[in-house]
């Protein structure tokens, strides 16, 4: 009743006139998942961190969009956003951020803005790759209907002048072909 077809592009014809003493072979070499999502669902979503000019506290928060696949209009939705971890001086840290979705018409989206204040973050380096645990959860009135885990690192990239930085501090490349 339902076919899954898979068109994978890989080589084009340069490739084969770039290497005539030998064939590539396309196809796919990674394990795949396919998916069966609920008619509500999570469509995408975007963690952000913007640490402050001092580094001494970052927004955190996310862009969520909710997708309603439905024939009919959903209602009492909550959309709940948890960041855990450590702040800089070890103590532990848990965020829950909630948001109550009134209602999401038939085959439309809506998109959520999550935001709150962290103080002392527990700043990314690469010399301290610290992560903090996030979880998003899509909830109705009975029960959970979908949830995903991420990580999410506090970090600023800048280039000041000629000077990379990260968190402020003066990054230098070294080797070749940089």
């Amino acid at each position: 009743e339902n076919r899954l077809a898979v068109e994978v592009y890989r080589w084009s014809d340069g490739s084969y006139l770039e290497d005539q003493d030998f064939w590539r072979l396309s196809g796919i070499f990674r394990p795949v998942e396919l998916w069966v999502r609920p008619k509500v669902h999570i469509r995408d979503y975007t963690i952000i961190a913007e640490p402050s000019r001092d580094f001494s506290s970052s927004v955190v928060g996310a862009k969520i969009s909710i997708r309603n696949q439905n024939k009919r209009k959903i209602s009492n939705l909550e959309l709940a956003m948890r960041i855990t971890g450590k702040d800089r001086n070890g103590m532990n840290l848990g965020i829950t951020l909630v948001h109550k979705i009134p209602s999401v018409n038939s085959f439309d989206q809506q998109d959520v803005v999550l935001k709150e204040v962290l103080a002392n973050p527990h700043l990314w380096s690469s010399e301290d790759p610290y992560l903090y645990d996030v979880v998003i959860i899509l909830r109705d009135k009975k029960q959970e209907i979908e949830r995903f885990q991420y990580y999410l690192g506090i970090r600023r990239i800048e280039v000041d002048g000629e000077v990379l930085e990260i968190n402020g501090k003066p990054v230098k490349l070294k080797g070749v072909n940089r």
